[in-house]
């Protein structure tokens, strides 16, 4: 079948093509970026020897890369790098020509470059690079020439080049589809540079984190080192002058003021007796009235907590009792779904007294919610620590499943979360108290 020029192309980019053909920008430099041209609508019959051989006539070739699709076949699309921006330009002005099927772009940055250079504005073609293209296209317009030239080994006669099949106009078109093309790939280069941005933040900071607490750590051994250090040189100065102490020598010198005045030391010491006497006695009501305070304390909380028990296992006997005597069913439209979704989202406490206070019904924690949960665990512990900790997930929810109080969630992890330990939990509680009330009213 003979190809005519601006005869319609495959469409650019719908191919799944590998890894290795997609175009990467971090991998290349500023410089490259701007002498990179994009040449789309590439016959099937030209392979990229004769390609490059039009190239080459437009200046010196870096890099030339034809996109494949996933099954190895090539495409109609490829690009190439030039040495210098007078290659890219000759191949813009020439490449482009009403009797080739040829669409020649380049990114946004090498425009802003090349619009610097003196021969940008030239519109003037070379005529090296149209003889030669002239001599490749010929045996692809005219079958018969292809196969006569192949039988003789030789040159294919030269026919008229063929009228184009498609106006200016859609040629523009499909440059500018191309350039959309390229945008998207450098939106998508984008969004990835963002995703792993962001996971460097998270690890940043679980590194400060980390770096906080080794700090702390190391603060509080050296206080302790200060005073052990402290303590043991005062103790050896107290044994060195006791050691030595020498009685009779003491009263001659009369230093010590319990050798210039003994009543009087006499006294003070009975004094300073009687004192501790009354000191200790004081602190022994006190310890007394305190363990009295703390037992009557322990009564009332635990009388509390009988209490507390004794409502909750009369409340799910009262529930399992309804569950058995009738199924609840709800029968709701989707939007009447999603406004009792809305209502029961807005219900559940937000703040911290608000959450440890809300009575979870326990009773509807299932094995799919459990799922649900563990799930919601996996991935919030992994955007605070940066890793999946299994250990640590396994340990919460079997708190969960014991029916455990928030409150003792919170003072385990908040060993390991520091500051933001509070937040974690009250998510977390959240979604328990969300499926567990959502199961409880049909949702």
């Amino acid at each position: 079948m003979a190809l005519v020029p601006h005869s319609n192309p495959t469409p650019l980019y719908n191919f799944q093509a590998p890894k290795s053909n997609t175009i990467s920008y971090t991998n290349y430099s500023q410089n490259d970026i701007k002498t990179m041209v994009f040449i789309s609508r590439i016959p099937d019959e030209m392979d990229d020897d004769d390609l490059m051989e039009i190239l080459a006539l437009c200046g010196t070739v870096k890099l030339w890369k034809r996109i494949k699709n996933a099954d190895g076949t090539r495409t109609q699309f490829g690009f190439c790098t030039f040495a210098d921006p007078m290659g890219v330009i000759r191949a813009m002005r020439t490449l482009v020509h009403e009797d080739y099927p040829f669409i020649v772009t380049c990114d946004n940055i090498a425009k802003e470059f090349l619009r610097t250079h003196p021969e940008f504005n030239s519109k003037k073609p070379d005529k090296a690079v149209l003889d030669k293209m002239k001599d490749l296209f010929e045996p692809i317009r005219n079958p018969e020439a292809l196969k006569y030239m192949r039988q003789i080994g030789g040159d294919a006669p030269k026919l008229p080049p063929e009228p184009p099949a498609e106006s200016l106009e859609v040629k523009h078109q499909e440059e500018n589809e191309e350039e959309d093309n390229i945008q998207d790939l450098k939106r998508q280069e984008k969004r990835e540079q963002e995703r792993i941005f962001a996971f460097q933040e998270r690890e940043k900071k679980f590194e400060l984190n980390q770096v906080a607490r080794i700090k702390r750590f190391q603060s509080d051994l050296e206080a302790d080192q200060d005073y052990e250090v402290k303590r043991q040189k005062t103790r050896e100065t107290l044994l060195e002058k006791w050691r030595n102490y020498d009685d009779d020598l003491e009263r001659e010198k009369g230093e010590e003021e319990y050798y210039r005045d003994p009543q009087r030391e006499i006294d003070y010491d009975n004094r300073d007796r009687s004192a501790e006497e009354e000191e200790r006695a004081f602190a022994m009501a006190q310890e007394r009235e305190s363990a009295q305070r703390a037992e009557e304390e322990r009564k009332r909380q635990e009388a509390e907590q009988a209490e507390r028990r004794r409502h909750n296992r009369n409340q799910e006997l009262h529930e399992q009792e309804q569950a058995k005597k009738f199924k609840i069913t709800r029968i709701m439209t989707k939007e009447e779904r999603v406004s009792a979704i809305q209502n029961l989202v807005s219900r559940i406490p937000v703040d911290r007294e608000g959450i440890w206070q809300y009575p979870v019904k326990w009773q509807y924690l299932d094995n799919i919610i459990e799922k649900k949960l563990e799930g919601f665990l996996t991935k919030k512990i992994n955007e605070y620590l940066g890793d999946t900790e299994k250990v640590l997930i396994r340990f919460i929810m079997k708190k969960i499943v014991g029916h455990a109080h928030v409150q003792e969630i919170y003072d385990e992890l908040e060993k390991l979360l520091v500051e933001e330990t509070e937040v974690f939990v009250l998510k977390l509680w959240r979604m328990v108290i969300y499926e567990t009330e959502a199961r409880h009213a049909g949702l």
